[in-house]
């Protein structure tokens, strides 16, 4: 899971961690970084 969020603050980061995020991006998105954050992610679970 990725979370994508306005909120850049630590403390809402580290919340989405330890709900189980995977990773997390900060609004706006890059679409070349969330295609590699995603592929990294895939890498792992194969």
């Amino acid at each position: 899971m990725i979370i994508v969020s306005n909120a850049g603050n630590e403390d809402m980061i580290l919340e989405g961690f330890k709900l189980g995020a995977d990773d997390f991006l900060k609004k706006p998105v890059i679409p070349g970084e969330l295609l590699i954050r995603v592929k990294r992610l895939l890498m792992q679970y194969r």
